[in-house]
């Protein structure tokens, strides 16, 4: 179960890259990204015949999930003005602030110390990376803390 699990993950993370690489070179992502989501709508939409419709539960998660189109306006627009390898980094790295946000805010979670300070680890380390000259002053400043801990 752990391989197939494995390959699906695999494939799936290809087909990110090939969706980001495809809306990163296009004249117009937003209409690249628009045509990619219309086509899985459209293969997707007969499927549902044959599955029961979601519980009531559910409902909020799935209206939630629609609002990744915000994301993905946001991600195309980011495109638009910087390298893939510099606003990809960055988006996944702000991430993590988000989503402790928004659990905190609408779960009621209450995140320790520890796990705090990897949110902001992650979400820091993810920004030196978006241009060289940050990371040179992020590895110098690490460097410093640590010579002098």
């Amino acid at each position: 179960m752990d391989a197939l699990r494995d390959a699906i993950d695999t494939r799936l993370r290809a087909a990110a890259r090939g969706v980001n690489a495809l809306v990163k070179v296009s004249e117009d992502g937003l209409l690249t990204r628009g045509c990619m989501n219309a086509t899985a709508l459209v293969v997707a939409l007969p499927l549902t015949a044959f599955v029961p419709a979601p519980s009531m539960e559910l409902w909020p998660i799935l209206i939630a999930a629609t609002l990744c189109t915000a994301c993905i306006r946001f991600s195309v627009a980011a495109y638009r003005h910087g390298d893939l390898s510099q606003t990809l980094p960055l988006a996944r790295g702000i991430a993590p602030l988000g989503v402790a946000a928004l659990a905190a805010a609408f779960a009621g979670e209450q995140s320790g110390g520890a796990q705090m300070a990897g949110v902001v680890l992650i979400s820091c380390g993810s920004r030196c990376l978006r241009s060289r000259a940050g990371y040179r002053l992020a590895t110098r400043t690490a460097r410093g803390r640590i010579g002098r801990g």
